[in-house]
């Protein structure tokens, strides 16, 4: 009703909204995968008790929460292109990291780093969604963005448990590098409109 003819047929899915939309989409995976093993990794691995392996899946949040704290900031001040090419190259790095980590406190220290490289990436790929997304339709594209985090959610905790179970951790953690790098790569397709 309020709605002129114009931007009621302005696209909400474009280019630059796919492309998030699936950066997105893979950081959310490799959260999941990684939140539902952790801990069996951290008791198979190194022994960790109840408590410890606990800290193993839940340091991933904990960086997250602090980040994002600054997040919001940091993608206004730089620029959401730069802090997303940034942040998913800190989260390869990371990812890399969990096959060397030989100790527990290592491990948990490459989880604290991979969730604030997390919260830096999803802020600045919801931000270029947003940008792209038309002000008439804004209510309508972030129900399909947030598509993206309902479809990790019940995704990546089977798949995260299916590869444990038929090709091991060191084979998951491989899987979980080609994803952080598939959505590098994703986001050098992302074009949206600097504030």
């Amino acid at each position: 009703m309020f709605l002129t003819s114009t931007s009621a047929k302005e696209p909400v899915v474009t280019p630059a909204f796919v492309f998030a939309w699936l950066v997105n989409f893979a950081q959310f995976m490799i959260f999941y995968v990684l939140v539902t093993t952790m801990a069996g990794y951290a008791v198979k691995e190194f022994a960790a008790n109840n408590a410890s392996a606990g800290l193993a899946s839940s340091a991933f949040v904990i960086g997250a929460t602090g980040a994002r704290v600054f997040s919001g900031f940091l993608v206004d001040a730089v620029g959401r292109r730069r802090v997303l090419f940034t942040s998913l190259v800190l989260v390869i790095l990371t990812c890399a990291f969990y096959i060397p980590a030989h100790s527990l406190g290592l491990l948990v220290a490459v989880r604290v780093i991979h969730g604030i490289g997390y919260a830096f990436a999803s802020t600045a790929v919801m931000a270029v969604a947003q940008s792209v997304i038309p002000s008439a339709r804004r209510a309508e594209g972030t129900g399909y963005f947030a598509l993206g985090t309902t479809l990790a959610t019940a995704i990546g905790p089977a798949l995260g448990l299916w590869l444990v179970g038929s090709v091991g951790y060191s084979t998951m953690f491989k899987d979980v590098i080609g994803m952080s790098v598939v959505a590098f790569l994703l986001s050098l397709l992302v074009r949206s409109p600097e504030p």
